[in-house]
């Protein structure tokens, strides 16, 4: 039954033109920087984009390769290259370093994917505190989770639970909670909203 399952699992994924790791991807997720540079020597497409993994800057920046990411960047990939939803690398970032080494490559913190998020708004909402804090140093206050939605990124981070990154932008006056109920976390949250006069 299992395997039944997982052959279903990977017909889907072929006939939705989603594949597994590329070679490029599957090594940069690695962080095998010597097996990156030699398939980009032997010609590799570094500007390709995974319909679910987005460019290769994306893959680099989600796992804090910043070696890889100066190095694709210096083999000529746009630091704001855009995946299928319009989001660039900066929207995929977890680490305030990363963050600051995109920008010093080029990499606008404040460009917005085809439905309107903001690199900040992907922090907050994923709980990626660190790269959240970064982007609010940098200036950036946007967390609005696309056009039409009445909820922001602050209240899809309540609802999972990133408190720390919910605080954050509390603190910075960024935004009030429509949603004020997280079973898993209440009574933190409950703590959380008080402190800030929010209950």
């Amino acid at each position: 039954m299992r395997f039944v399952r997982v052959l279903s699992i990977c017909s889907l994924l072929f006939l939705f033109g989603c594949s597994p790791l590329s070679p490029l991807e599957k090594q940069i997720s690695k962080g095998d920087y010597n097996k990156v540079e030699s398939l980009i020597e032997d010609d590799a497409d570094i500007g390709a984009i995974s319909p679910l993994r987005g460019s290769l800057l994306c893959v680099a920046a989600r796992n804090e390769q910043d070696r890889l990411i100066t190095l694709l960047v210096e083999k000529g990939l746009d630091v704001n290259i855009r995946d299928n939803a319009g989001k660039t690398a900066m929207h995929c970032v977890s680490a305030a370093e990363t963050v600051d080494l995109l920008v010093s490559l080029g990499g606008d913190p404040f460009s917005l994917s085809e439905n309107g998020i903001s690199p900040l708004a992907e922090a907050v909402r994923f709980g990626r505190y660190d790269a959240a804090r970064r982007l609010v140093d940098l200036g950036a206050e946007d967390i609005a989770w696309g056009a039409g939605n009445e909820f922001t990124a602050l209240d899809y981070a309540i609802a999972s639970c990133h408190l720390r990154t919910a605080e954050l932008v509390l603190i910075n006056g960024l935004a009030t909670p429509k949603i004020k109920h997280a079973e898993a976390c209440e009574e933190q949250l409950q703590t959380l909203l008080h402190q800030y006069n929010l209950r």
